[in-house]
């Protein structure tokens, strides 16, 4: 099974994006453009990029992963 790494914004109103490329933090809305990963990549991506945030953006930004369908 292939996962997508998502990214939540709440700013206001909640975003949903998600990651587009392998390599390069590219986000975007189209999941029909965006890379799949495996549950072990994808869930170390979302770590080490929740983990790389900046104490105040910890509430604001959150990575995570989602099955694709």
């Amino acid at each position: 099974m292939k996962y997508y790494v998502v990214k939540t914004e709440n700013f206001g109103s909640p975003r949903k994006e998600y990651k587009r490329t392998k390599c390069l933090d590219y986000y975007s809305r189209d999941k029909s453009v965006c890379w799949q990963f495996s549950k072990q990549g994808a869930q170390k991506i979302a770590d080490r990029s929740n983990a790389a945030l900046a104490p105040y953006w910890r509430d604001k930004i959150h990575f995570s992963i989602e099955p694709v369908e």
